[in-house]
Order: C-alpha cells, then structure tokens, then sequence
C-alpha cells in the first residue's frame, strides 16, 4: 500500500454498536461530521452502515481514518477495529469485545505480487497467459477485488504440465453492490477491449471496444458477461514453471505441495493462502483481488464443434471479438471470511440467433436457490433479474417470462424466446427468504406432462409451464 493520510474501511458488524478504531498503540478519537480536524493527530468517522440483509443482525460499515502523522509515511503498522457494546450492564473492558487487528504494509514487501511478475506491460514472458498491453491486450482494470463462493476446491499441481490453478467464484452480488458505485474510479471508465480471433479477422472486422459499466452502477452481471465459461466468475493463478525462466524462482514464492511437480512454484501455499489454518474447500465464501481481464472466445477449437464454441461465435459475430468472458487472471490475494446469512445465487440465462442455426432461439428453464432444499416451510423463494443492455436487444424479445412456478415453488422458471438475429442475456439471483406464512404445496404433474383437470386454470393463464406443454395432444 502507498503512502497517504487516510485509508477506508469496509466490513461487517452488528449493529447498533459503537465502533473504536485503534492504530499501533493509539486508539482513536471518533467524529461526527465530515470537517477537517487538525487539532487532531488522527482521527475516524463512520460514514455509512447499511443492512446485509434482512435476517443478518450484521450490517456493512465503512469508516474513514485519518491516520496520525507518523503512519502517513513509508512505515508499516497495525489498524484494530473493536466493537463496543451499547448494553449499559457493561462497564469498562466488558464492553469491549476482542478487536480484529491487521498489518498495513507500506515498506517493500519482499514476495513478488502475482500479476507483477506474470502479467507485465510489453512483450509476453514465459507463463503470461494474456497480452497486458498492445493491440490485442486484454487488460481491463488492476486491483479489482470481488467475493463469493468457491466453486469447487482448489487443488496443487498434480504435474508440471499444470499451467493454472482455478479459484472460480459464484459471485455475491450485494458485496459488488455496496463496495462499488457508478462513479467508482477506474470502473466508470474502464472498457472490455475485446480479443480477436487472428489478426488477420480483426483487420477485416475490426473489434469494438464495450464500456464495462457504461456509467451504470456495477454488479454481478458487469462481471458475469456472455461465453461459455460465464455462468461463475472464472479466477486462475498462473503455475510458474522454473524450467521456463533459467531455473529462478520470484522473491518469497515457493514449492509446489505436490512432489510429483517439482518445477512448479506459487506465490503463497495455495491450499491455505495468507495463514488460513485449514484447506480451502468447495462452497468456502472467499474475498479475492487480481486482474480483471476479458479472455477471448477460443474460437480456434477443432472440429467437431461443441453447442458452447456455437454460443461464443454467435456473441462474436453480433459484438466483434466479445464471444469470450471476464476472469480474475493472475489471482494476486485470497482470504477465507464468514459468509453472509443469506445466499443470493446467481445464474447467467444467455439466448443469442446469428442465423447460422447452430444456437437455440428459445430457452425455457428452472434456476433453483442454493441450497437447492428450502431450509424450512417458511422458507419463501425470492429472486430479482439483472438484464444486460450491452448484450440485449430488447425489440428482439418475444417472449420473457419470469416467475416462481406455480407448481414448483422451490424453483424459478425462466422463459426467453427471440427473433431473428436477436440476443437476450440476464443474470438472475436467487435466494431463500422465512417469511411469515408457508410455502405453497406442489401441484400434481402427470409424468406424460398432461395437467390435472384441476390445473386447467392455470395452464389457460401460464401455457409456458413444463406441465401444460402437451395440453393439446
């Protein structure tokens, strides 16, 4: 971190409590405005606290400090957040629980940082997946930080054949909502450059440029674009293979845990990254930073090809050298957090018609909560769409429905259908909400797909529903 005055605060507390900031061995003195205050030597104010959700008695907080004239130098030192309880039973040190305290590093860290070493401006070095810079870069900002939930668990190189390591996220949609504005820096102005097929198809095609935000407020669809690796958040960790660099290692980077890949190092251990005292697992809720890149559509893949090399294709040939995605890539930092009570999953649903006929036109699916299980009878689906307007021609929409089944009501049913040359792509997040009543029962379905007399009713009112397909047979 660079040198300043100040330094904000993000994170999650209960609420109503009080805050007390601490630097080194300095605790700080709170204001309640936003004025200037140089009678003192360091100083903090609570500038926002904002429920995470309903049922969470967490709130997110940010809080401004500014620090004490000697901490605004090149020198490290310790910040501790503590809560203090408002509960007038408590007297002294009873009210305050144990603070969080963590290092801000202002001197040289000695570890080369990932996306320093694999991913620098100019030519390409061995183990550089994307061109940072030049006429084909993919860069689109630094320093980009999300949260979410592992996909799957990350696991060493098996061989020295590995060129990543995959920390793909389900993203947490609330997290990129509150730590991100329209007129955040950087992504207000920021563009997905994107990535041609050859060279020679750019000079006849030449891409275009796609604003990332477009001056909108960013969320889980600004990152979650179109391509067939767009349904989570695509993190990877570039292997560094000594073979490749004259046998030398970065500074402060180590061995790969598996023997069987001797030639591979990595940044941190990449199992338990920044003193994580147990493996990271499958569905752990993580906070990473890394370079947000868009990667191409890999439309070089031999054939025979697949429904998804389609799929890229047709978003390439309605948005030139946009058929690929986003990706964290390298992955700089990873930290393992307590989740938010509520999970709000997000699903992409993409339609796209270039005429080849390769690609559906229609789509009719059911997107279920995570847990898939309600937790309880009160448990209530909810969901809220994200529609994509940088992807979607609304005028080519035919049909769009949106609605939790009425005869499933644990599931989210989606239809889209398109014109001609039309395109659809939304993200939809889905998540569990008790609620005061129960959950409707499911309705009777006929295994041939025929509804129940009793069902008519609906069928004549939501003909799209798996159950009424036949009805006319």
């Amino acid at each position: 971190m660079l040198p300043g005055r100040r330094i904000e605060l993000r994170f999650r507390a209960p609420y109503p409590t009080n805050v007390g900031v601490g630097i080194d061995t300095q605790m700080l003195t709170q204001v309640s405005d936003t004025a200037a205050h140089p009678e003192l030597d360091g100083y903090f104010h609570v500038q926002d606290t904002v429920p995470v959700s309903a049922p969470d008695p967490n709130f997110f907080w940010r809080v401004l400090v500014i620090l004490p004239a000697a901490q605004q130098g090149a020198v490290n030192y310790t910040i501790s957040i503590a809560n203090i309880s408002q509960d007038q039973n408590l007297t002294g040190t009873q009210k305050i629980a144990k603070p969080a305290a963590f290092s801000i590093l202002r001197l040289p860290n000695p570890t080369a940082q990932p996306s320093t070493v694999l991913f620098p401006a100019g030519n390409t070095i061995p183990d550089q997946k994307h061109p940072r810079d030049g006429p084909d870069r993919a860069l689109i900002l630094d320093h980009i930080t999300l949260a979410g939930w592992l996909v799957s668990t990350p696991l060493p190189a098996g061989s020295n054949d590995a060129e990543d390591l995959h920390y793909g996220i389900w993203l947490d949609n609330d997290f990129i909502e509150r730590n991100y504005q329209a007129t955040t820096d950087g992504l207000n102005t920021a563009s997905m450059p994107g990535r041609w097929y050859t060279w020679g198809d750019n000079v006849i095609h030449p891409k275009q440029p796609i604003p990332l935000t477009g001056g909108a407020a960013p969320n889980a669809g600004t990152f979650l674009t179109v391509g067939h690796a767009a349904d989570n958040m695509n993190v990877e960790l570039n292997a560094w293979h000594k073979s490749s660099h004259a046998g030398q290692t970065p500074p402060g980077w180590i061995p790969n845990p598996d023997p069987a890949a001797p030639d591979i190092v990595w940044p941190f251990d990449v199992q338990r990254p920044f003193n994580l005292t147990s493996d990271l697992q499958a569905d752990d809720y993580v906070i990473l930073s890394g370079a947000l890149v868009e990667d191409s559509g890999h439309l070089h893949e031999d054939t025979p090809h697949t429904p998804e090399y389609w799929r890229s294709t047709c978003w390439d040939d309605h948005y030139k050298s946009h058929g690929g995605w986003l990706e964290i890539h390298p992955l700089d930092s990873i930290r393992r957090v307590p989740p938010p009570l509520v999970r709000k999953h997000p699903q992409v649903l993409q339609v796209c018609d270039n005429g080849r006929g390769q690609t559906p036109t229609a789509v009719d699916m059911d997107i279920p909560a995570q847990p898939p299980a309600p937790p309880t009878d009160y448990s209530q689906l909810r969901f809220r769409e994200i529609v994509d307007d940088r992807f979607t021609d609304i005028a080519t929409v035919n049909t769009h429905v949106v609605e939790v089944d009425p005869c499933d009501p644990t599931q989210l049913h989606v239809q889209v259908k398109i014109n001609a040359q039309g395109h659809f792509k939304a993200v939809y997040l889905v998540w569990w909400q008790e609620e005061s009543t129960k959950r409707p029962p499911h309705c009777k379905k006929r295994p041939q797909g025929k509804p129940e007399p009793e069902q008519l009713g609906i069928c004549s009112r939501k003909p799209s529903l798996p159950q009424c397909k036949h009805i006319n047979d």
